[in-house]
């Protein structure tokens, strides 16, 4: 009885150690999916990250190009207002000139 009994206890230590060992190898796996969950987690911050740099990026280029087209504004406008004058200067330029022929 006390063989029998003994071996009783080495089949429970056996499988309290195979259960131990399938206890370490869950944990390790689990640990292993944590890990590449993080790594998967730090990807999508990095892409975030380049998306909302992409996006500031874009939102300059866009700023540059309305500058861009103000200052062409203003440009045409001063060279419309440059002609206008010079339009003005040549009038009153004939104008003196036919008063005086005029005198």
């Amino acid at each position: 009885a006390a063989v029998e009994g003994l071996g009783e206890a080495e089949r429970d230590d056996a499988a309290d150690a195979a259960s131990r060992a399938a206890a370490e190898r869950d944990i390790a796996v689990s640990e292993r999916y944590a890990a590449a969950a993080e790594r998967d987690a730090a990807i999508a911050d990095r892409e975030r990250t380049a998306t909302d740099r992409d996006a500031a990026v874009e939102g300059l280029y866009a700023a540059a190009a309305e500058r861009y087209a103000v200052a062409t504004a203003l440009n045409e406008r001063t060279e419309a207002l440059a002609a206008e004058r010079a339009a003005r200067t040549a009038a009153d330029a004939d104008s003196a000139r036919l008063r005086a022929a005029a005198e």
